[in-house]
C-alpha cells in the first residue's frame, strides 16, 4: 500500500489535479515528490506543463530541462515550445528536431516533425 507521502503517489495525485486544472495543487504535490525525490523526471515534466499552464516560459523550461536529466526524454517537444514561446528560435528548432528522433508515441512524433519545420520557416 502507497503512503500519501510516497513520491509516485503524490505524482499521480498531482497528475490528477492537472487533469482537473487545478495547477496550484498540482504544483504543490510534484514539488513535493521532487523534495522527497529529486530525481523524478516525470515530476520536473508536470512541474513544466503547471509552467505552461501559467505562462511561465522559462521555468517551464527549466523544469522540462530537468526533467531531460532526468532520463525523462517525452520533454524535448514540450521544451521546445518553451522556448519557442521565449523567442528562442535555433533552440526550440533543436528541440523539435530531437523529440522528432526519438519520440516513440506517434502522434507526439508528428507533432515534432511539425513543429521543427515550422521553426525551419520561421527562421528564413
Amino acid at each position: 500500500e502507497l503512503s500519501p507521502e510516497e513520491p509516485t503517489h503524490l505524482v499521480n495525485r498531482a497528475s490528477a489535479f492537472h487533469s482537473l486544472k487545478d495547477y496550484a495543487r498540482a504544483e504543490a504535490d510534484y514539488r513535493r515528490a521532487l523534495s522527497l525525490r529529486s530525481d523524478l523526471g516525470e515530476a520536473h515534466f508536470g512541474l513544466g506543463l503547471c509552467g505552461i499552464a501559467a505562462e511561465r516560459w522559462a521555468d517551464a523550461e527549466a523544469d522540462f530541462t530537468r526533467a531531460i536529466e532526468s532520463g525523462y526524454t517525452r520533454a524535448y517537444l514540450n521544451r521546445g515550445a518553451t522556448r519557442y514561446q521565449q523567442g528562442k528560435l535555433a533552440e526550440a528548432l533543436a528541440d523539435f528536431e530531437t523529440a522528432a528522433k526519438i519520440e516513440t508515441d506517434p502522434a507526439r512524433k508528428k507533432k515534432a516533425e511539425e513543429n521543427a519545420e515550422a521553426m525551419r520557416k520561421a527562421m528564413e
